[in-house]
C-alpha cells in the first residue's frame, strides 16, 4: 500500500483529502457489503482446514490450532485450560468470547458441546 503522501503526489490531491477519502472508505456501504461476504466465508474456510487437519494434514492442523489460539509458541502448561485467548466466535450478532465461556455453568457448556458435536457430521458432508 503506498503512503498517503505518495497517493497525494500522484493524484495531485492534498494529504488531508487523501486521508479523508481513505477514512470514509472503511465505512462506505459497498466496502461493508464486501467485508461481510468475506466474514461469511471465514467459517467455511476454517471448517475445511479442520477437515484436512483431522485427516492427517499436519500443516492444516497447525494452521487450525493457530487460528483458534491454541498455538502461541509457548510451552504448554500443566493445566489443560487455555490461559490466553485472543479470538472469539460470532454467530449473527452474538459474540462468544473466552470470558463468556468462563461464566457458563457446566450444564450450559455441555449443551453447547452437544450441539456442536451433533452438527459435525453435517459440516463434513457440506465440505465434501
Amino acid at each position: 500500500m503506498p503512503s498517503k503522501a505518495e497517493i497525494a503526489a500522484k493524484t495531485e490531491l492534498s494529504r488531508q483529502t487523501v486521508h479523508k477519502h481513505i477514512k470514509e472508505y472503511s465505512v462506505h456501504p459497498l466496502y461493508l457489503v464486501q467485508l461481510e461476504r468475506y466474514r461469511f466465508l471465514t467459517g467455511k474456510v476454517l471448517a475445511r482446514v479442520f477437515y484436512f487437519a483431522v485427516n492427517g494434514d499436519l500443516g492444516a492442523a497447525k494452521l487450525y490450532l493457530t487460528a483458534m489460539g491454541c498455538l502461541n509458541n509457548v510451552q504448554p502448561s500443566a493445566s489443560t485450560s487455555i490461559q490466553n485467548q485472543n479470538n472469539f466466535i460470532q454467530i449473527n450478532n452474538t459474540i462468544l468470547s473466552q470470558e463468556t465461556i468462563k461464566n457458563l455453568s457446566p450444564e450450559q457448556l455441555q449443551n453447547i458441546e452437544s450441539i456442536i458435536k451433533a452438527s459435525m457430521p453435517q459440516m463434513e458432508q457440506a465440505n465434501n
